[in-house]
């Protein structure tokens, strides 16, 4: 009985990752627990719990990141302003955006007692 709850969860772990990476889905988790009757809470739990599994989210995600930024990449060729922005912007040396740091110090001279003449 207990291998049958296992293999149970173990379909539906199957299932959800098979879901989760469909194009018309790409990786939007409330979607796919609707789609094969598990809650959201139930996929944090996996997630926790189950290396494999976790690994195999994380595996889906970066394969989805590629699929974009081969998107981001064409988009850029076809001369696309935005994507050209932010693609210089996150990869070359160059175009990376630089944070200015201010350290303004304030001295502050505590003043002790009353005013004396």
């Amino acid at each position: 009985m207990a291998s049958a709850i296992i293999q149970s969860v173990q379909d539906k772990k199957d299932r959800f990752l098979e879901f989760y990476k469909r194009d018309e889905v790409r990786g939007h988790i409330s979607m796919t627990c609707q789609a094969i009757g598990i809650g959201r809470q139930t996929y944090y739990d996996w997630i926790d719990k189950d290396e494999k599994f976790r690994k195999a989210i994380y595996d889906a995600k970066m394969d989805m990141c590629d699929d974009m930024e081969q998107v981001l990449i064409a988009r850029a060729v076809e001369k696309d302003t935005t994507a050209l922005i932010y693609w210089l912007k996150y990869n070359h040396p160059n175009y990376k955006e630089v944070q200015n740091v201010t350290n303004i110090q304030v001295n502050v001279v505590p003043i002790l007692g009353g005013a004396t003449k």
